[in-house]
Formats: structure tokens, C-alpha cells, sequence
């Protein structure tokens, strides 16, 4: 079965209020983790499909439904059963996301044809590897100091990887992302998805560090 997209809360109370199995997809168009293990949780709807529904709520399109949810980062897999929660799962873990649906999901019923073993399992392929791209946006860097790596995602939708210093301050991020998107640092401000909802970064003279932007994805957006 396709992955239900839920628009708004009354849509996932009706879902809830079924004796199915509902898995929930607490995610975010910004959210990198959440667009890598997007295949896999397509692959789990199609897969398990006996009274079992799979759907997806953008926590930036129903900030209400996640805060009601206690949704504090992304993703967050919430697994409702007889309309409780039953589990829930932080962060993009396919293995345990699988063990998590195998373990409430009702026993499927076997409908396929079969292959013998000479026949080639039509497996799915991969899923795609991160769009992001290297750029030489990021500053000099001093070697002998520790370095963290940030995915900027700019307002245009492109991602670009950077590396900084950990002790950096966050004008240094903002000047990066003024040059890779051609646009003044006083015409936008940056957004760290280390929390939920994502914090803006307008301490200019705070260290990454300090300001918690550790190999997280960092969003552009303008005034």
C-alpha cells in the first residue's frame, strides 16, 4: 500500500482511530536522515499491507500534530496500535524501523508467485545516496584544530556540504552561505535541525560549538 501523506490532524485521528497497525513518519524536507531512509519505509508500506498502514506528517506543515505527538527530532517513527502508542523510534535506523514493523505488524499473508533458484530476484535497487555536494564554500580550515562538517541547505533546495572549525563562529556559516547562494548575509537567516522546531542561529559571534551545529543540516531562509 502507498504511504498515506497526512495534511492535517484530523486525517491521522481517523487513521488512529482503526484496529490497524499505524506507523507514523514524524519528517522534514530539510531533514537528510529522513530523505535517506524514505526507500526503506516505502519498501516496509509495500511489504506489509494486512491491516497495517504506514503514513507521513511534515512537522513543518503540522507543527500542531508533532508538538502533540512530543515529536523533538526528525525522524521519529511512532508505531499506534488499538489508537495507543505503542513504540516509538528516533533517528534513521532502517534495521531496527524493520524489526520495529515485524514485531506489531499482524502476520502477512503470502501472495506472491514464487521464483525458482534459477530465476533472479528482482531486488529494488539502493536508495539514492546523498544529493548533497562539495563545494569550496567552506573557510580555511586549521588542521590542528577539530573540524565539523555542516549540510547547508540553501533556499533554493541545493545542499552543499561544508567543513569548519568546531570553534568558528556562526558569521563564518553565514558568510559561507552568502557566497553559495549569491545573496547579502542581511537578507536571510540560517536554521539549525539539530532541534525541533529548528532554531534559528542570529548569535553571530556564538562558535558552532557552542551553538550546537555539529554535523547537522543547517537551512537557509530568506526574510
Amino acid at each position: 500500500m502507498p504511504v498515506v501523506i497526512i495534511s492535517n490532524p484530523a486525517a491521522l485521528d481517523t487513521l488512529k482511530a482503526t484496529k490497524k497497525l499505524v506507523v507514523i513518519d514524524f519528517t522534514a524536507s530539510w531533514c537528510g536522515p529522513c530523505q535517506r531512509i524514505a526507500p526503506e519505509y516505502e519498501k516496509l508500506s509495500n511489504e506489509f499491507t494486512n491491516d497495517t498502514a504506514f503514513c507521513k506528517v511534515d512537522v513543518d506543515e503540522n507543527k500542531e500534530t508533532a508538538m502533540a505527538h512530543k515529536v523533538e527530532a526528525m525522524p521519529t517513527f511512532v508505531f499506534v496500535k488499538g489508537g495507543a502508542e505503542v513504540e516509538r523510534l528516533k533517528g534513521a535506523d532502517p534495521a531496527t524501523l524493520r524489526k520495529l514493523v515485524e514485531k506489531y505488524a499482524p502476520q502477512q499473508l503470502f501472495t506472491g508467485g514464487g521464483h525458482t533458484l534459477s530465476e533472479p530476484s528482482h531486488a529494488p535497487p539502493p536508495p539514492a545516496p546523498n544529493t548533497a555536494k562539495d563545494h569550496d564554500y567552506s573557510p580555511p580550515i586549521n588542521t590542528d584544530k577539530p573540524t565539523t562538517k555542516v549540510t547547508l541547505r540553501l533556499h533554493t533546495g541545493e545542499q552543499v556540504k561544508l567543513t569548519f572549525n568546531s570553534s568558528m563562529a556562526v558569521k563564518e556559516l553565514y558568510a559561507a552561505a552568502s557566497k553559495a547562494s549569491n545573496i547579502g548575509v542581511a537578507d536571510f537567516r540560517l536554521f539549525s535541525s539539530a532541534a525541533f522546531p529548528p532554531k534559528p542561529l542570529d548569535d553571530h559571534a556564538q562558535s558552532l560549538e557552542e551553538a550546537g551545529v555539529m554535523e547537522c543540516l543547517v537551512t537557509q531562509k530568506l526574510k
